[in-house]
């Protein structure tokens, strides 16, 4: 077995290739959930958090961050915390929903049959009798601007930072960006987006313009990153083998070709119209 390679201290001593960005939806299964050893960008208290495993790594002193969008969920989810928040717990939620219709399979205390029939999707359900104690998140992948090839960030983009009006020229909720987009056929895979803290807002919403445009080859680079297990994990497209594990759909992996951009763009659209 001399092909083998040994591992020093719990590590391996030269990491193959082929194992880079590796990390199977089995291996996420056994270590606690879908979220364990995946990343994700945080906007608590409008700061630009970086997390892994639930742990801050690093944060932003910037009002501002540039990204590119790899994926979105095929629908706008759901989530209700009972109780309220305690500063330091990273408790999940107590039900979710993936398609604001029913609370997912594997909620152990769902609140009603369906999310239409839920006491806290009522308005004035919420925190002090303020909007609804169930809220709307919509699920993308993100890469840094300027690292498209490094990690793959989870984001959950709460209901204030997804549905509104804006400008162009100094931001627009999530919805509204891909439509402006869609007027120039622009996939938003191409685009160099700056997502920005809005100012006036009192809690956290985030406002996104185009800053800039990928070449061709970095297009095709993002275009490819959607099949990867974290781009799929954090947006939810992903389904549940017989033994119990989490598996990616099957999805063939073709280079994509300059002229199929507005067939891209066209499925993204749908997605966020759903």
């Amino acid at each position: 077995m001399s092909d083998i390679i040994p591992f020093q201290d719990g590590k391996p001593t030269n990491l193959p290739s082929y194992l880079k960005d590796a990390t199977t939806a089995t291996t996420v299964a056994l270590a606690g959930g879908e979220s364990s050893g995946f990343k994700r960008i945080s906007i608590k208290g409008n700061v630009f958090r970086l997390m892994e495993s639930g742990q801050q790594v690093a944060e932003s002193d910037e009002r501002f961050m540039r990204i590119v969008v790899v994926d979105v969920a095929p629908a706008t989810g759901r989530s209700y915390y009972a109780g309220s928040y305690k500063e330091g717990e990273n408790s999940g939620p107590t039900c979710w929903s993936s398609d604001s219709v029913k609370p997912d399979e594997s909620v152990e205390e769902p609140q009603a049959v369906t999310c239409g029939a839920c006491p806290n999707n009522v308005d004035g359900s919420g925190q002090g009798g303020r909007g609804r104690a169930c809220r709307y998140a919509h699920k993308i992948s993100v890469v840094l601007a300027d690292d498209i090839e490094g990690d793959i960030y989870a984001m959950n983009i709460p209901a204030t930072s997804f549905y509104g009006k804006g400008q162009a020229k100094t931001g627009m909720p999530l919805q509204a960006y891909a439509k402006y987009l869609a007027t120039g056929k622009l996939p938003i895979e191409s685009i160099v987006t700056e997502m920005r803290f809005d100012s006036n807002s009192p809690v956290p919403k985030l406002l996104f313009k185009a800053t800039g445009m990928l070449p061709e080859e970095k297009f095709g680079v993002i275009m490819q990153r959607k099949e990867e297990t974290a781009s799929k994990i954090a947006v939810g497209k992903t389904k549940r083998d017989s033994g119990g594990g989490e598996t990616p759909e099957p999805v063939k992996v073709d280079k994509p070709k300059v002229e199929e951009k507005s067939k891209k763009l066209n499925d993204i659209l749908d997605e966020f119209d759903k």
